[in-house]
């Protein structure tokens, strides 16, 4: 018995506390038992109805798999509207300003939360499932589906709630104003019903496809074993980000964000080689590689809304040597490490690209050649997104020389507004300047058009569009380098000696963090 109970309180030490609180105020919540009692009692009526009054042909094999499409959608409609719902409204009632203390004065870490109210919506996914997991069993009995293909079509909508329950958590961890936040719920909510309906939709495409079996040899196995894998990066990513936001502003919140993204970097890009490799196609090669560079070029603005100074947290932390402290300065919070990360980043992305190319070119390894000017195209949407982040860096300093303040968390805002004037404008002077001469010629391919970021994947005048990206962006880099290199000589280690005498607020003194506010997606 003694090792019963030191093994019971072992597990009880290893439980995440949110997991019980949440899962004790579920089995509590009369709103979460009489969701699950009306989904029963639609279920049931489903059933009954069906059989009851759809001829039943001695000789269909149709009838157990619409059946199960129907059931399965309302299955699928509940849990992917209600669970996640339930999760991102509850933390984020916990996230607001009368609630706040009740987070902050807690010992359990960021991650902790995040992962408890997940695993909260997967038990009571399971909870649900359990629930109704005899009326889809039943509809084998009435012929044309097979049991495999009931549970894999669950396990594919189990990840797809899961999924979406990660997004609510976190659209629920964004730091902004109240009225942003309903729109933000407002704008997820919405897109949860699309979500749900286009899921709904594909399944039921295939399961009709191929006749009441959703699997059918080794292709459907390797789609569906490649979506999960990219299910589970991208609620990972999703992870690291809801824990960034709610953890102290005197933390070093992007670091685990950033060894994520490398991590997830690598883990992409070897599966983007496989499926070329198998596939004989440089299509899922292409898309990996486009798909980061957009991404780093995205990703620009919101590293250069990063704090500009470090706390005393942070500073003790940072290592004596150069070369460790090189390294420190790429993955610690701060906007000067985060630039100069994305461009290594886009750097590595671009010298495999070229390398991968050149390999194809001389041994032939896969058939067919890649896109014409892949490269380029990966320098020129990096280079552009550099440019318009360093741009809007440039304008919120000089806007606060004329002592108009604007924080330094806004700055991913003052670059989209410029990307999308930039991208948009000279398609609104062209509709001006030759209007009535036709649609073809308004949206015909200009040199003057160098401004678009989208604009570089075009072959006609990229390498005019490349050069003028480059020479933006360095100018730029050039225009702000004595904000950088500001943030670079403050980066070092604060002794013991000097951190008696430094103020025990990071918020105040010399480390201020940005103010609450709208914050950027990775603050």
């Amino acid at each position: 018995m003694s090792i019963l109970a030191a093994l019971g309180c072992r597990i009880d030490d290893v439980l995440n506390p949110i997991v019980v609180k949440e899962l004790r105020q579920a089995v509590r919540s009369r709103f979460v038992s009489g969701a699950l009692i009306f989904l029963l009692v639609i279920q049931f009526a489903v059933v009954g109805l069906y059989v009851m009054f759809t001829a039943g042909d001695s000789e269909s094999f149709s009838e157990g798999r619409n059946i199960n499409l129907a059931l399965s959608g309302v299955l699928f409609f509940s849990c992917v509207i209600f669970v996640p719902l339930y999760a991102g409204v509850r933390l984020a009632w916990e996230r607001s300003e009368t609630q706040m203390d009740l987070m902050y004065i807690s010992t359990i870490s960021p991650g902790a939360i995040v992962r408890g109210k997940l695993f909260c919506a997967a038990a009571v996914t399971v909870l649900i499932y359990s629930a109704c997991m005899p009326f889809m069993t039943f509809t084998y009995l009435l012929r044309g589906v097979d049991l495999p293909s009931v549970f894999i079509m669950l396990a594919i909508e189990f990840v797809e709630v899961l999924l979406a329950a990660q997004v609510t958590i976190f659209v629920a961890c964004i730091s902004a104003s109240r009225f942003f936040k309903v729109l933000l719920g407002l704008a997820t909510f919405a897109g949860l019903w699309i979500y749900a309906g286009v899921a709904v939709e594909m399944l039921g495409a295939a399961m009709l496809v191929r006749g009441g079996t959703i699997y059918s040899g080794w292709p459907f196995w390797a789609g569906f074993l490649t979506s999960l894998a990219l299910a589970a990066m991208l609620m990972g990513y999703l992870y690291f980000l809801s824990v960034a936001m709610i953890s102290p502003p005197s933390a070093d919140r992007m670091r685990p964000v950033r060894l994520y993204l490398m991590a997830l970097w690598l883990a992409s890009g070897v599966l983007a080689l496989v499926w070329t490799w198998s596939s004989s196609r440089w299509e899922p090669w292409e898309a990996w590689a486009w798909f980061w560079s957009f991404a780093l070029a995205f990703y620009t603005p919101i590293v250069l809304s990063e704090r500009e100074a470090w706390g005393p947290r942070i500073r003790a932390g940072i290592p004596r040597s150069r070369l460790a402290r090189a390294v420190a300065l790429l993955l610690t919070t701060g906007s000067a490490g985060g630039i100069f990360w994305v461009l290594l980043m886009a750097f590595l992305t671009w010298a495999i690209c070229s390398l991968v190319i050149s390999a194809q070119r001389t041994y032939g390894l896969v058939p067919g050649v890649p896109t014409p000017g892949g490269a380029l195209i990966i320098a020129g949407i990096v280079l552009y997104g550099a440019a318009y982040g360093l741009t809007a860096t440039l304008i919120r300093k000089l806007l606060g020389l004329a002592k108009l303040h604007i924080p330094a968390g806004l700055t991913w805002l003052i670059a989209y507004m410029l990307i999308v004037f930039g991208s948009l404008g000279p398609y609104v002077l062209c509709f001006f300047l030759y209007f009535n001469e036709g649609a073809s010629v308004i949206f015909q391919d200009r040199a003057w058009i160098v401004t678009s970021p989208i604009m570089i994947t075009q072959d006609t005048f990229r390498e005019l569009r490349l050069i003028v990206a480059a020479f933006w962006a360095c100018g730029a880099f050039v225009l702000t380098a004595p904000w950088f290199l500001r943030q670079i000589a403050s980066f070092r280690r604060l002794e013991p000696a000097a951190a008696a005498t430094a103020p025990s607020d990071p918020l105040r003194g010399a480390s201020p963090d940005p103010p609450r506010g709208v914050a950027p997606p990775s603050a």
